[in-house]
């Protein structure tokens, strides 16, 4: 509403000038574009950097990020920024993202808790497991969705607690039985409980939504291997090499390989003693990591907010997103050299 005033009165100040002065005229009109750009410049810079990742661009992407953050992000777009920031393995900047979020107490509740579930993702995938818990324990109450219920659960599931994370995937199944993550942490639960009939039962549910991350093909694909459907676990495993990967892939190409070299050499399964929570990172090996929710796809409504389940989200107008179009397609130079540095 504001940005709509001071088009309409800069306009109209604008259109006085051009009577006394076409100078005058000029710089009254570049003044009020230059206060609307800076207002929506971080939209503006928010749009180009997705247009950018989507299409691969994924240095010019964050070039673009790190533009919008300098010019002031709302808190929805910090969010949105920390988690790509995450999602490329930044994990330095995206904590300092996120802590200097954090640090503000005048922060509204709900963009503290959705600046929190986000801090809880990174924790996760830093192995410091038992904070990402106390901080969506701490929001949950307030904040009750299916990306807190599938990133709690999945928390409860590797902190071994078997019988709380059954009944807390029980609920979490009550509440959102569509959601692809809280379907693979109730799966999971009753394979590590030995229930595999009930597992495969829900693995035959998850595979119906064909699901974009490569760990949802290999946790049925252990399922399958352990009912004695080594043919269809292989195609699983199969499928999951196709997907691609990111800093936030919990199931590298090695593990998936390991467990096709099982299955085909007729070694027989462990049961519900086979490991598939815990794996390392396919980025950085040497690095202790859990699985996180994967990013929702990201829509933009009428109205230019995003929407989301997820608490990952950003905002933009359509005029910033033709803007961004053209500007992402006057941006290519070919592929990215992976050299690049923020400016």
């Amino acid at each position: 509403m504001i940005d709509v005033i001071i088009i309409l009165a800069g306009g109209y100040i604008a259109f006085k000038a051009y009577q006394i002065s076409l100078i005058i005229g000029v710089l009254v009109s570049l003044l009020v574009f230059g206060v609307v750009f800076y207002r929506k410049g971080s939209a503006f810079c928010m749009a180009i950097a997705m247009r950018n990742y989507t299409k691969g661009q994924k240095i010019k992407a964050m070039n673009w990020f790190e533009r919008g953050y300098k010019m002031g992000m709302k808190t929805e777009q910090k969010i949105t920024y920390a988690y790509y920031l995450l999602r490329e393995g930044r994990v330095a900047k995206c904590e300092e993202v996120l802590s200097s979020m954090l640090a503000f107490r005048s922060q509204k509740p709900l963009e503290k808790a959705q600046t929190k579930a986000t801090h809880a993702m990174l924790l996760m995938k830093t192995g410091r497991l038992y904070e990402a818990i106390e901080e969506l324990e701490e929001i949950f109450p307030t904040y009750k969705n299916s990306s807190t219920y599938g990133s709690l659960g999945f928390c409860y599931l590797v902190q071994g607690n078997i019988q709380k994370a059954l009944e807390f995937n029980e609920e979490a199944y009550d509440y959102n039985s569509d959601d692809l993550i809280i379907v693979d942490n109730l799966m999971q639960t009753y394979a590590k409980m030995g229930e595999f009939e009930k597992a495969y039962e829900l693995s035959q549910k998850l595979m119906e939504k064909e699901p974009g991350f490569r760990e949802a093909y290999y946790d049925v694909a252990v399922i399958e291997y352990q009912m004695g459907k080594k043919e269809d676990a292989l195609k699983r495993l199969d499928h999951a090499l196709t997907i691609p990967t990111s800093f936030l892939t919990t199931v590298s190409d090695d593990i998936i390989n390991s467990l096709k070299a099982k299955i085909e050499s007729g070694e027989e399964p462990k049961g519900a003693e086979m490991v598939f929570l815990e794996v390392t990172s396919a980025s950085l090996p040497d690095t202790p990591t859990l699985r996180v929710r994967p990013a929702a796809s990201v829509q933009i409504m009428r109205d230019g907010a995003a929407e989301s389940d997820d608490p990952i989200s950003f905002t933009a107008s359509s005029a910033d997103e033709n803007k961004a179009e053209m500007i992402s397609e006057s941006d290519e130079s070919g592929e990215d050299d992976g050299d690049s540095i923020f400016l």
